[in-house]
């Protein structure tokens, strides 16, 4: 048994563990697996999104700035996989979170995030920008 737990010691960590260490460099590795498992049709885009939306929200919430911009990015694939879906409720649920998101980062100083804002003000559905409004106001930045 000391032999598996030699071997163990010296093998890199999985993201799954480094994950359960609190390491969002496994949470960021689990989601980009799922988004991999969409792209080569293992998941359907939205159930594969979806789940890289949670790893990315895990990995955000420990302040990585890399982690909260690829939760929008994330949030906007996950909102068009699910419109895509026929679930335009949920796909605004979606799109405006990652609204909501890219202002706070605008307000973070992330200008490019402010384009996209303004930008998505114009194209979005009326119904995500009420609920982007939402989220900004009800957040604490």
């Amino acid at each position: 048994m000391s032999d598996t737990l030699a071997d163990a010691a010296e093998r890199p960590l999985t993201a799954f563990e480094r994950a359960v260490d609190g390491d969002a460099s496994g949470f960021l590795e689990l989601a980009a697996q799922h988004y991999a498992y969409a792209l080569d049709g293992h998941e359907p885009p939205a159930v594969a999104y979806a789940q890289a939306v949670v790893y990315i929200r895990f990995a955000a919430a420990m302040g990585s700035e890399e982690a909260a911009i690829c939760f929008l990015y994330s949030l906007d694939m996950l909102a068009d996989a699910l419109r895509n879906d026929g679930w335009e409720e949920a796909a605004d649920v979606r799109l405006g979170e990652a609204i909501a998101i890219a202002e706070g980062l605008a307000k973070q100083g992330f200008e490019e995030f402010g384009d996209m804002v303004l930008k998505a003000a114009d194209m979005a559905p009326r119904r995500a920008m009420e609920i982007a409004g939402f989220f900004s106001e009800t957040t604490v930045n």
